[in-house]
């Protein structure tokens, strides 16, 4: 924590340094090892040339976390949409007592700043405040350079809290959803990532990838072994790879997020880094196979 919060500072600090130079710092410093771009062949090199190369200002729109509602309404329907309880541009405003027991709270400009509330009752309001005070302020887009976050408004939403339940819709004894997370390359799904995560214990969390066809690649995320005890395809599986194909049309690289309750889809969210690229594979090697799915070609010729 006391690293990644004098990372922060630092990446605060170097607002003013250009995105080339400023992303091979960063590379360095995250994947201990230089960022090449001239050409780029891994996933991860690839991505941090998109955030330098590709600006389409639909980008912004699909990844802020309001707006993007009424895009995946517009799209895919008003039922794969996460319902909106409250949106407000200040920390001070929210409207806890509106609020039903149960929800979630999140940053509309960012990644990562949001609270989960399963009893409002114990909620400590003033550490909310402030937590969410700070985060709305924070500019995400120079830390990372992030196209899809530049010039995104910092807002505060409540969305309805997702819990796994069968299909009557009784919630089971674990309540967090299965994520699925489909890596899309100019409209083709190719690669998923499941995440099954254990209530309260993150050291129980599973990551398992696959291909287009549910085939189990034998690869992990930096600091996890690959699993190699494969899933059952979900039933649902077809209609979130349609989905997929829908958002990600004429994209060069977008992760469509899923969540599965009681056999309904709703989308979570649209992302077009995965990990802002500064997360190793394990095996390394599958850094240059995920690459090679990327084609920048229209970037580059």
């Amino acid at each position: 924590m006391i690293f990644k919060d004098i990372l922060l500072k630092i990446m605060d600090l170097l607002a003013f340094v250009p995105d080339e130079p400023y992303l091979k710092l960063m590379y360095l410093i995250r994947m201990r090892k230089p960022l090449h771009l001239n050409p780029p062949v891994t996933l991860s090199e690839k991505t941090q040339y998109l955030k330098i190369h590709d600006h389409s200002p639909e980008y912004p729109m699909m990844a802020d976390k309001y707006e993007a509602k009424a895009y995946v309404a517009k799209v895919a329907g008003e039922k794969y949409v996460i319902p909106c309880l409250g949106v407000w541009e200040r920390a001070e405003d929210i409207d806890f007592d509106s609020l039903p027991d149960k929800y979630v709270l999140k940053c509309t400009h960012d990644s990562g700043s949001y609270i989960i509330v399963t009893d409002k009752s114990e909620l400590n309001k003033e550490k909310t405040i402030k937590y969410f005070a700070k985060a709305v302020k924070r500019n995400y887009y120079n830390s990372k350079r992030e196209w899809s976050y530049h010039g995104v408004k910092g807002r505060i939403i409540a969305e309805q809290l997702l819990e796994n339940t069968d299909l009557e819709g009784n919630v089971l004894d674990d309540p967090t959803p299965p994520e699925y997370k489909f890596f899309c390359f100019n409209g083709e799904p190719k690669i998923i990532l499941t995440i099954m995560r254990a209530y309260k214990d993150d050291s129980k969390t599973f990551r398992h990838f696959y291909d287009e066809k549910w085939n189990l690649i034998p690869v992990g995320l930096h600091g996890q072994k690959p699993l190699l005890d494969a899933e059952k395809k979900p039933d649902q599986f077809e209609e979130m790879y349609e989905l997929a194909k829908k958002f990600s049309k004429d994209i060069p690289s977008l992760r469509v997020d899923f969540y599965l309750i009681g056999g309904r889809v709703y989308v979570g969210e649209l992302t077009f880094y995965h990990q802002s690229g500064f997360e190793p594979f394990n095996p390394h090697e599958y850094d240059r196979i995920f690459g090679e799915y990327l084609d920048l070609g229209a970037f580059m010729s």
